[in-house]
């Protein structure tokens, strides 16, 4: 077995396949009391609708899906331990030195966000 080649292959972040591609053309408008944005991620079309909550409520965090067959929409609902997931791979990043994302899939949800405050600011 030749270690060196396993163990470049080991130290090598991997792209999920549930990781969301580079974002393009991001477009950002903002309304009365919203902010949308929208981009293309591996060819699929994100909109994104931060909307800025009351003293009466807010928008629960929730995803829609559209497709060509239908439309599914379910509200997310967060719990006291939400965050644990994404703790518990911050946590294996510290302990094995190994990031779980290559870095361009790390970075995507930030340049969005970026972009946005670049468009608003």
């Amino acid at each position: 077995m030749n270690t060196a080649a396993s163990s470049s292959t080991a130290s090598t972040p991997q792209t999920s396949p549930n990781a969301p591609g580079s974002p393009e053309d991001i477009q950002v408008e903002q309304t009365g009391s919203a902010v949308i944005a929208r981009y293309r991620s591996d060819g699929v079309l994100v909109t994104l609708q931060l909307v800025k909550p009351t003293d009466a409520g807010r928008v629960p965090f929730h995803a829609e899906i559209v497709g060509r067959a239908g439309v599914v929409s379910s509200d997310i609902r967060l719990d006291a331990d939400y965050v644990v997931p994404g703790l518990k791979v911050f946590l294996n990043l510290l302990a094995t030195g190994q990031a779980p994302l290559d870095a361009a899939a790390l970075l995507a949800p930030i340049t969005v966000l970026e972009e946005i405050s670049r468009r608003l600011g």
